[in-house]
This record gives structure tokens, sequence and C-alpha cells, in this order.
């Protein structure tokens, strides 16, 4: 009896062994498959998600974030022919970044079918690329049409130095094309009448637009990057608490205040200017952390301004007011003196002063007010006191010090009696 117990309990023993083995082997084999998703390469095309009116141009990137180094690349494109043209394609920057020669193919459009085929590009160097770049742009035109339209890319074929295919994950683009006011799903608010730019700006207001686009990690710090003259910020960087793929960064310069805001910002304005990150919603707080901006302003402005560049800072349109961020000053070039701020979130900006002395002593006289120099004004300010004293009426500082100067004089009456009562 005995031993057939012991049986059983042998038989239950390997049925729990075999579950316990079959279990793990399940989890390595997940943990596995999970291991080689995440080693894929990215490919996407960004914008990922826009927002257009009929008549504008669009430049979009292909970019690839490569786990794999990358030797060459070959992809296809097909775009929607009934909402879009395609102006130009030009070689971006990914094989070119260790300065080596590179070939570059075009590839054929097919208009009637809304494709591009043979896309190709290689370098010729011997190192492989294994930073993040732009494979190549496309510039499209949007056509009077309104719809939706899709941008795919297929055929997509990466490959290392020694020929071999490189697995990838593609991200293709949505384009929403509209024809009316409508404004972006970015802002939620236009402003104001008129035609709206991507961000809900009057188009008439913007004067130069100028995007960069980023691989997002988490905990690993990106910096948007802006070369244009007409731009005056320099970058945009913050720390991601979460992996959000391709986010792309605008920023807007202005000719004047933006149509987003409600009131002038304060103090004497360099530039306005709206900045946005990724799309309507992910610029909060639970999705990154220590923004900062980095921006530049010219010299010519503030000489002829009489403006000191100690006194410059960015102000922040944030719920319904203007708010001065923590701004430092970083250095100069010949030509701009150069500066950083501290920022909670994206919106409207403008880059401002303190109003000099000048300015306000200008206006007063304007406006026919008595003006005279601070230096009369304190010796206006002291000759008041003087009469105030005349008066028997002691300032409350002087109060202070007599009060004092009478219990040490009392306090040395005391002693010295008391030393002579000694002796």
């Amino acid at each position: 009896m005995h031993s057939g117990i012991r049986a059983i309990r042998t038989h239950q023993g390997l049925v729990y062994y075999r579950a316990f083995v079959l279990f793990l082997l399940m989890l390595f084999f997940a943990l596995s498959c999970t291991t080689i998703a995440a080693s894929e390469t990215n490919i996407a095309i960004v914008p990922e998600s826009y927002f257009m009116k009929s008549g504008e141009y669009i430049d979009i990137s292909i970019l690839i974030d490569p786990h794999t180094p990358i030797a060459g690349a070959q992809l296809d494109i097909l775009y929607d022919k009934d909402i879009f043209v395609v102006e130009d394609i030009d070689e971006g920057d990914f094989f070119k970044q260790n300065g080596d020669s590179t070939v570059f193919i075009t590839g054929t459009n097919d208009e009637s079918k809304g494709k591009i085929t043979g896309l190709f590009g290689v370098s010729l160097g011997r190192s492989d690329i294994d930073k993040m770049g732009n494979f190549a742009t496309v510039k499209l035109k949007v056509l009077d049409n309104g719809g939706h339209g899709t941008i795919t890319l297929s055929n997509v074929i990466l490959s290392d130095a020694v020929g071999n295919k490189v697995p990838v994950t593609i991200k293709n683009a949505y384009i929403e094309v509209r024809n009316d006011q409508a404004t972006s799903p970015m802002t939620g608010s236009g402003g104001g009448g008129g035609a709206s730019g991507s961000s809900g700006e009057k188009v008439e207001n913007i004067k130069i637009r100028e995007s960069d686009n980023r691989y997002v990690h988490s905990g690993t710090l990106v910096t948007y990057y802006f070369e244009e003259n007409e731009n005056p910020i320099h970058s945009v960087s913050y720390m991601p608490l979460k992996n959000a793929g391709v986010i792309a960064c605008t920023v807007e310069s202005l000719k004047d205040t933006s149509a987003l805001v409600s009131l002038d910002p304060d103090g004497i304005v360099y530039k306005n200017i709206n900045i946005w990150i990724g799309n309507a919603g992910y610029a909060a707080k639970d999705n990154m952390d220590n923004i900062s901006i980095t921006f530049k302003v010219s010299k010519s402005w503030t000489h002829s301004n009489n403006v000191d560049p100690e006194s410059v800072y960015l102000n922040h349109y944030n719920e319904g007011r203007w708010i001065s961020r923590d701004t430092q000053i970083t250095g100069q070039t010949e030509e701009h003196f150069l500066f950083e701020a501290k920022i909670p979130g994206f919106s409207s900006f403008a880059i401002a002063a303190d109003i000099p002395d000048k300015m306000v002593l200008d206006e007063r006289a304007d406006n026919n007010v008595n003006v005279v120099s601070l230096k009369e004004d304190r010796s206006s300010s002291d000759t008041k006191q003087n009469e105030n004293n005349l008066d028997g009426e002691l300032p409350e500082e002087l109060a202070q010090n007599s009060s004092i100067f009478i219990y040490l004089s009392l306090l040395i009456i005391f002693f010295t009696r008391h030393k002579i009562a000694e002796k």
C-alpha cells in the first residue's frame, strides 16, 4: 500500500514538474518574442498626423531609427493622388552623418497611381549608420479636395554592411485636409476669424514656421534644433517620461501678437512666437519634465531700444494671462545675445524686456506730467523728510535708534554707580 502511495506521489510530482518546465518554456518564448520585437529598427513618416488646409505645402520626412547599423535603404511611398501632388524629393542626412559619400536615387513618381517606387540610398563609406536621421524629404502640395489623406511606406528593405536584411517597424502618416475655417485640433481655438495655419494661428500673422522631429525615448533628453534666421528660437528640450515614438516640435515666428491670446504681452516685445509639441494632449505633465528653451535676441534691437540684456525674459501666455518665466543670459555671438528659459508647457510666447527708464520718462512727458530725474526725486523726498523732522516727528528708524541709545546710557550709569558704592 505504501509503495502505491509513493507511486502516486511520484506521478503527481512528475506532472507538477512537467507543468513547471512547460510554464518556463512559454515564459522564455514570450520574453524572446518581446526582445525580438523591441530590437526592430523603426522607420516612420513624420509628422505622423497633421492638420492642413487646401493649397498649403508640407514637407514629410522619412526617419530611420536604427537598432542595427544600417548601410542601405530602399522603399516605395504610396500617397492619395486625389489629395496630394508631389513637388520634390530630396536626400536627407541619414547616410551622411559620418561624412561619407552616398548614392541617392529619387525613384519614379507615378501621379496616376499616387506611388513613388524605387527610392534608394546607400553609404559608400566603411562605417554603418547607427544614429537616427532623415533618409529622405518629400515635399507635397495639398489640392483643393478635402478629406483624409494617408501616406504609406511599402516594400521597405533596410540592410546592414554585409547585405543582410534588417527587421523594421513601420509607422505611416495620416493627414486631415479641410476646406473650411475650422481650426487645428492641436489648439482647439482659432483665436478669432480668418484663415488658420496648422496650429490655429492666422496665416497672415505667421512670418515663418519651422519644425523638427525627434524619436522620443523615456528617460533620454530630447532636443529640437532650429536654424532659420528669422526664427529667434534656437532649441527646445525636455525629459520624456514615456516612450512616444517620433514627435514633432513646431515653432511659429509671428509678425504681431498671436491671434490665440486675448491681451498684449507685457514689456517691450522683441518677438511673438507659438511653440507646439506633438498632437493635442501630448504636452502634458505626465509626459514630460524639465522643459527649457534657448533663444537669441539681436544686439541691434537692444541698442536701438536702450534695452539692458539682463532685463530680457520669456513671457508665457497661460490660462488667460502673461507670466514671466525664469530666464538667464547664457552668452553672446557677434550679432546676438543668447538666453535660456525654463517653462512648464507650450503655447504662445513673447520674448520681451523691461521697459527702459528713459521710455517711461518720455511717456510721462508726452502725457504733460512734470518729469524730474531720479536724483531730483530723491532730493525732494529728503527735503520733505527734513520738514517732517522739524515738526517734531521722528522717522521710525531714527526713533528706534534713539530708544536703544537711551537704554544703553541708563545701563552705563547704573554700573558706574554700583562700582562707586563698592569702593
